[in-house]
């Protein structure tokens, strides 16, 4: 499998008309670093950017004429989640979930970016056992 430098085999494309917004909130609220200047179709629409997020890349891209955008859910992993949360929403991100510790060890929160995308913002506090999870889970919902 040939992968281009920088890149996972896996990597997050999110297509929206408010892909400027996205791009603006992820260099704010996750310190997002773009790898390529904006590709710009004549029309000035971003066709594509690609962003580095900690070791991760995310492409962002408004759709061609006509097309849809297309939401997805993005699970991020931070130093620290309440910060992170906090610079989202400072950035235009609408708060879906306030920074709780759930309870598979993680504190985690959810942010919803103006192209609809939610990113769940985490970090690890704790390492739980799958038992322990299931034990957790179940007195929480009972």
């Amino acid at each position: 499998m040939s992968v281009p430098d920088g890149y996972n085999s896996l990597a997050t494309y999110l297509i929206s008309p408010e892909a400027e917004q996205i791009v603006s909130l992820a260099i704010a609220a996750f310190d997002a670093s773009p790898v390529n200047d904006p590709i710009r179709l004549p029309d000035g629409r971003m066709m594509h950017v690609t962003l580095r997020i900690g070791d991760s890349t995310v492409m962002v891209g408004q759709p061609p004429d006509g097309a849809p955008g297309m939401t997805a859910m993005i699970h991020l992993y931070v130093d620290d989640c309440d910060t992170a949360h906090a610079r989202a929403v400072a950035a235009g991100g609408v708060e879906e979930m306030a920074p709780a510790d759930q309870v598979h060890g993680d504190r985690a929160s959810m942010v919803r970016d103006a192209g609809g995308n939610r990113w769940w913002i985490a970090t690890r506090i704790e390492t739980v056992r799958p038992d322990e999870i299931a034990r957790r889970a179940a007195a929480q919902h009972r």
